[in-house]
């Protein structure tokens, strides 16, 4: 069965029942991620990137403690 719908303007081909390979991409991938300390409390925390080893490090309870003695 197939049906026919508007994408973008353009009319676009659903077929449902056709054999081509799906597309199938590893759902189980995790970026790479860092431990680093904060340098105003000591806690640990993880990064999705990885750090500057001669930069401070603050974490978001801190960073947001911080913020707000600005405000």
């Amino acid at each position: 069965m197939s049906s026919l719908y508007l994408l973008g303007g353009l009319m676009a081909k659903n077929n449902r029942s056709s054999n081509k390979k799906k597309n199938t991409t590893d759902r189980s991938y995790k970026p790479k991620t860092f431990v680093k300390s904060c340098c105003l409390c000591g806690k640990q925390f993880i990064l999705p990137f990885q750090p500057d080893i001669d930069k401070d490090m603050i974490c978001l309870e801190c960073f947001q403690k911080n913020k707000n003695k600005n405000q």
